[in-house]
């Protein structure tokens, strides 16, 4: 397949104008030199939104907002970058020579070329003589042939390293098996991992298989299921199973139904229900909570019926709860899975739970109440305090107005003194961290300024690169590992183009979703830092690296047996410690 070079996505970009793709999704006028429209990201009711005619980027000053064309129209259609700047293109009338693939794509392609062939090597096992017990299991769990292949189930068969020795036939090299997890070196001998279990095929966001989820079929004498290990590939937090599947019907129903394993969202796909995703057993992460608000829709958690999964519903519905995301529940009163539940009573009463949804405000507040004595002072206080200190995180007021609303009616006590004491415990919330943000100031430079300071610098070079210069000749290192890989991204960026703006950069750098995420982070910095504060941090990193080169130096000395060569070494040290006392 032929990838579209980074030339052509900026010359789709310069080829359009931000103001006229973002007005043909939303209303914008003209304010001063810049265009203003109302955010379509969070429930903005006046113009939050800035779109800047000369930088080419757009940024709320709401909800933090930011980004180029392309990251517009990413978020605003809930479709990859790619399939952005195809969006893009054809609405400028652009056509883009050949099919072409992100560069994180591209860069494991030969990983997920021998992940999609050990997938069908699996599938085909299930298909023979050998997986007709595994099969069988299945057929017993409910699932049709036609099941076991939409979810592309397959067998691992019960022998040591079969699949070991096909890969080796193919060419793949023995570390390449074992970093994607297939299979295990003991004692300098290679088994594969997953032998005589059934197999669950874990995907991406775009459905390329990264992993799997095995289950004993024949004894439960062991565990039940085992993951693949983390690989380059599969970062468990960073996907939720189903999703693949589930993303188009979420986006047009407007809701995700969470379950807690993947025979729950296997179950309820199977008999209709297509917008499901599930959990695999972990609280919702960071990255699992974008990807919700990709499909901006509200979400239904339908964890399993027991204590565990009414845990569970309370950790990750505060979680949702807190990220603006409006959340319902289902619970099933048997203590079942959705599965069991499914397979045991049929779809029919899930689908009337699904149907008639409980407000998860309403679940919290009756959860926690009944683990409580309503009638004890000191529980019910307790009682008062946790769902109040909870929703001090929360920034929507229309939703602290109905939450104190409902807790007032719940436990009798005046919605006024609530509302007095959340902001009580809000306040101090405010004084703790300002507290600890003047401790850290104590020592300049601190932490936060030179957090700070270094987005600041990295905005400036993603403005103008006569700042790269600056930061290649005064600094040349930053501590912090993601602001250090950003940094060199942008070198790299000046090195080939010359020049840089944010807008370029910001396509450029898409392909790297942890990366590309912090760069819009910097660019909805807005916290000012003055002179004095820069040139400090400056010589804070300057002092570092002096350090550093001092100590390299030392232990080169230490090493050093010719005389005039040590010499040369304490004359380097002079000039750099020279260097130290003349920029105090």
């Amino acid at each position: 397949m032929v990838m579209i070079s980074n030339e052509e996505i900026n010359a789709i970009r310069k080829n359009c104008n931000i103001v006229d793709i973002i007005s043909s999704y939303v209303p914008v006028t003209l304010k001063g030199k810049d265009y203003k429209c109302v955010c379509p990201f969070h429930d903005d009711h006046s113009p939050s939104m800035s779109i800047s005619t000369s930088k080419q980027i757009y940024k709320c000053f709401s909800c933090g907002a930011a980004g180029n064309v392309f990251t517009f129209v990413q978020n605003f259609e809930n479709v990859s970058f790619i399939e952005a700047v195809k969006i893009v293109a054809e609405k400028i009338g652009y056509q883009i020579n050949g099919v072409f693939k992100q560069e994180a794509i591209l860069k494991y392609q030969k990983e997920y070329d021998l992940m999609e062939f050990v997938n069908k090597y699996y599938e085909n096992n299930i298909n023979t003589k050998s997986g007709l017990e595994a099969k069988d299991y299945l057929h017993k769990r409910g699932l049709s042939d036609e099941d076991i292949n939409k979810f592309r189930i397959g067998l691992s068969l019960d022998e040591p390293a079969t699949l070991k020795n096909i890969l080796d036939k193919k060419g793949y090299t023995i570390k390449t098996i074992e970093d994607l997890g297939l299979v295990n070196n003991v004692d300098g001998k290679f088994f594969d991992v997953f032998r005589g279990r059934i197999m669950f095929p874990l995907y991406d966001t775009e459905g390329h298989v990264i992993g799997y989820s095995a289950r004993i079929y024949r004894s439960e004498a062991v565990a039940k299921y085992i993951n693949t290990k983390e690989t380059y590939l599969y970062k468990k937090g960073n996907y939720l199973y189903n999703y693949h599947l589930a993303k188009d019907e979420a986006k047009r129903s407007k809701k995700l139904i969470i379950v807690e394993g993947q025979m729950d969202a296997i179950r309820l796909y199977i008999n209709g229900i297509k917008n499901v995703v599930a959990l695999m057993g972990t609280a919702l992460t960071k990255e699992q909570v974008e990807l919700i608000k990709r499909l901006r829709c509200d979400v239904i958690l339908g964890l399993d019926g027991d204590d565990a999964g009414k845990t569970a519903t309370l950790k990750n519905g505060e979680i949702l709860t807190q990220n603006n995301i409006n959340v319902q529940v289902i619970r099933i009163n048997l203590k079942k899975d959705p599965d069991e539940y499914v397979f045991t009573y049929g779809i029919d009463g899930y689908l009337k739970m699904i149907n008639n949804p409980i407000d998860y405000l309403d679940f919290k507040l009756n959860t926690l109440k009944d683990d409580i004595n309503p009638e004890n002072t000191v529980e019910l206080t307790n009682f008062i305090n946790k769902v109040l200190d909870d929703l001090k995180t929360i920034k929507d007021p229309i939703y602290i107005d109905v939450s104190l609303t409902k807790l007032s009616k719940s436990t009798g006590i005046d919605k006024e003194v609530l509302k007095s004491r959340l902001n009580e415990m809000s306040s101090l919330k405010t004084i703790t961290q300002e507290v600890f943000k003047k401790e850290e100031q104590i020592v300049p430079p601190s932490a936060n300024l030179l957090d700070k300071i270094t987005k600041k610098m990295l905005y400036y070079m993603l403005n103008d690169r006569k700042y790269v210069l600056e930061y290649q000749e005064k600094i040349g290192y930053f501590p912090n590992k993601i602001y250090r890989s950003i940094a060199n991204e942008i070198v790299f960026f000046i090195g080939k183009n010359y020049n840089i703006t944010i807008a370029d950069f910001i396509s450029y750098i898409s392909y790297n979703e942890a990366l590309s995420g912090e760069v819009l982070k910097i660019i909805d910095e807005d916290e000012d830092v003055s002179d004095e504060d820069f040139k400090l941090v400056i010589k804070s990193y300057q002092r570092q690296k002096n350090k550093e080169d001092i100590e390299i130096l030392k232990q080169k000395l230490a090493s050093e047996l010719d005389r005039e060569h040590q010499l040369k070494i304490l004359e380097q040290i002079k000039n750099i410690k020279k260097e130290v006392l003349s920029n105090e």
